[in-house]
C-alpha cells in the first residue's frame, strides 16, 4: 500500500515526465526552465526514494536530463 506521500511523488514524477518527454513540442524549452528552477536538481536527489515506483520514475527522468 502506499502512503499519501509516495502518491504525491509519484504524481510529480509522472508530471515531469511527461513535460519533458522527447517527442512534445516544446520540452526543450521546459527541460530548461525545470533545470533553471533547479527542479532537475532536486529530482537527483531522490533517486534513493523509499517507493520504488518513484526511483524508477526518476531514473526516468534523469535519463533524458540532457
Amino acid at each position: 500500500m502506499y502512503s499519501y506521500e509516495s502518491q504525491l511523488r509519484l504524481a510529480t514524477v509522472w508530471t515531469i515526465i511527461n513535460l519533458i518527454i522527447p517527442s512534445s513540442p516544446g520540452a526543450l524549452d521546459r527541460h530548461v526552465k525545470l533545470r533553471s528552477a533547479v527542479i532537475i536538481l532536486q529530482l537527483k536527489s531522490m533517486v534513493n526514494d523509499p517507493c520504488l515506483d518513484v526511483k524508477i520514475r526518476i531514473k526516468a527522468v534523469l535519463g533524458q536530463d540532457t
